[in-house]
């Protein structure tokens, strides 16, 4: 045994949990989340730069990161906004993200390339779009995003952000899980409440009680770590939209689940 004895080995054992009580419950008291904080950390200081798009699922083997942790990886985190900057922040799904195409060819990289300015100040776009559409995913990216003085916010919509059945979630659950205390905070601010209690599980009255949560992300950041020297993966793809025969019936329709009551709480975002 490492220990003299059985009961020096108990000893030890009970002070180590009662170190971790405490230091769990200063976490809670101090509403803070170790993991959230330690998922912020990465490795793009060793390049100088921040990624151009957003971390998307496809990369770390469909995972998910919060918010914080997509920005303090973007660009908008290691440039700081010069005095003859216009900063704008374009949001969207995965046409702006630039499905299938390298980053010097997306909208955002286009509109910085014209040299367009605005009252003496020249345009810089950031991407913040992300595949798969949601009006409530586009407001966590863009309630992070405020952080970093932007002066115009261009953001793209389509009808399928708008579904406001439950299901229309998808692949944005995880997301929003993870950023749980910042979508309730907004949706208590505007009224939403409706809205998050019929896509959210309740909140245990344990779960109060912990202050580590989210440890599935902790394998995805530590693949993160990697990535300023691992190509992004946001798919490669011959299809163009533009080139393709309009449907014959709309899509999205009133009448379908999601679009029967408008303006519909997803609207309201």
């Amino acid at each position: 045994m490492p220990t003299p004895s059985l009961r020096a080995t108990l000893r030890i054992f009970g002070k180590a949990v009662a170190l971790l009580l405490i230091l769990n419950f200063a976490c809670v008291a101090l509403a803070y989340d170790p993991i959230a904080a330690l998922t912020q950390f990465n490795t793009w200081w060793l390049v100088g730069h921040g990624r151009d798009r957003l971390v998307y699922p496809s990369d770390f083997q469909n995972g998910q990161l919060p918010m914080e942790s997509l920005l303090r990886a973007h660009k908008l985190a290691y440039t700081p906004k010069a005095p003859d900057e216009y900063r704008v922040l374009a949001l969207g799904e995965s046409g702006i993200a630039g499905w299938g195409l390298p980053d010097s060819d997306t909208f955002t990289a286009q509109l910085t390339a014209r040299g367009v300015q605005i009252g003496g100040k020249r345009v810089v776009a950031y991407n913040l779009a992300y595949p798969s559409p949601s009006v409530a995913r586009d407001v966590l990216i863009l309630d992070t995003a405020l952080a970093y003085q932007p002066d115009l916010v261009i953001w793209f919509l389509s009808p399928a952000a708008l579904d406001d059945s439950p299901e229309a979630t998808g692949k944005n659950g995880v997301l929003f899980d993870l950023n749980r205390a910042r979508l309730k905070r907004l949706t208590d601010t505007y009224n939403l409440g409706a809205w998050f209690d019929a896509r959210m599980d309740p909140e245990s009255a344990a779960s109060r009680l912990i202050a580590i949560h989210n440890q599935d992300s902790l394998p995805v950041w530590f693949n993160s770590l990697l990535y300023p020297f691992v190509a992004p993966d946001l798919g490669i793809t011959n299809r163009h939209i533009g080139s393709e025969a309009i449907p014959a019936t709309a899509r999205y329709v009133s009448g379908q689940r999601g679009f029967e009551t408008l303006p519909n709480d997803t609207w309201r975002f």
